[in-house]
């Protein structure tokens, strides 16, 4: 059975990225692998069983209140993925693999065109086939055509009751709360009215990361170019992850060889969490299969 929480067996430290400093998290005595962008919720749903195969690092950078940036309307997707280079290097990690939860998976698949070779490999979860609007009407359509009458009926009550209400008043971190947590839990856990506060507690989100959904990963086409990725991909999709539909890159004509998608029947978005052996057992198969070099 997997167990959690190994975060107390973690060390802390910080690292310097444009002359701003961030606290670091690093668990596990394994293969170097970064939690990128918002690290906390990875950390905090993957298990001791990974942590024993990995060497993690995790830090939530300027996507929170305590680290936030003076300047956010001035970052780009290059920006991101040339801090999470910096990241690497200011931890001296010559090879890495990086850890992308949802649509930061999006952001590994840029950074592996920009940076060819600096990342071993990638571990998706849940990462959907961009993150726009047009996608997102295709991922709503699947939904009302594949889930069950039990899940639709606790998405339209939840959707009706958010209506009611003025998320204008809220912060950043109230709004994920009553939105993605609440709201969107029929789209996103095999357990349609699971309650994931808890992965949340204590993280201040800030504005830069709702930008990140509006603006930032919207102007990407992440199938531009996708089949020039050289490192080994691994995608875990769940198939009741209906808001990501993770699945559908089964239908994409020009993936990488190298990339292989895991589906896990009795998860949604977080199948690290949800099917956590199974998930481990998957990423110790795959990891062993890659050649060294």
């Amino acid at each position: 059975m997997a167990k959690f929480g190994f975060v107390e067996e973690s060390k802390g430290f910080n690292v310097s990225i444009r002359g701003k400093s961030y606290p670091v998290i690093k668990a596990g005595n394994g293969i170097p692998c970064i939690l990128i962008c918002l690290g906390t919720p990875s950390l905090r749903t993957i298990s001791k069983n990974f942590a024993h195969m990995f060497e993690i690092y995790s830090s939530d950078v300027y996507w929170v209140d305590s680290g936030a940036l003076d300047d956010p309307e001035s970052v780009t997707m290059d920006i991101i993925i040339d801090d999470i280079k910096a990241m690497a290097d200011a931890l001296k990690l010559k090879k890495y693999v990086i850890f992308a939860h949802s649509a930061y998976g999006i952001i590994a698949l840029e950074f592996a065109k920009k940076y060819p070779n600096a990342a071993s490999a990638i571990i998706m979860i849940g990462t959907p086939l961009n993150s726009n609007h047009n996608v997102a009407e295709t991922n709503n359509a699947i939904f009302q055509h594949k889930a069950d009458q039990r899940r639709k009926l606790i998405d339209a009550e939840r959707r009706a009751q958010i209506e009611k209400e003025d998320l204008s008043k809220l912060n950043a971190s109230e709004r994920w709360l009553r939105e993605y947590v609440y709201r969107d839990a029929p789209r996103y856990w095999h357990i349609p009215d699971f309650d994931c506060t808890q992965l949340w507690k204590g993280i201040n989100l800030n504005r830069l990361l709702i930008r990140l959904f509006s603006d930032i990963l919207p102007k990407t086409d992440v199938l531009n170019g996708l089949e020039k990725i050289n490192e080994p991909i691994f995608l875990a999709a769940g198939v009741s992850d209906y808001d990501c539909c993770p699945w559908v890159w089964q239908e994409v004509p020009n993936l990488p060889k190298n990339f292989t998608i895991s589906i896990f029947n009795k998860s949604g978005h977080w199948p690290h969490y949800e099917e956590a052996d199974l998930f481990d057992e998957s990423i110790k198969k795959w990891i062993e299969a890659i050649p060294r070099s």
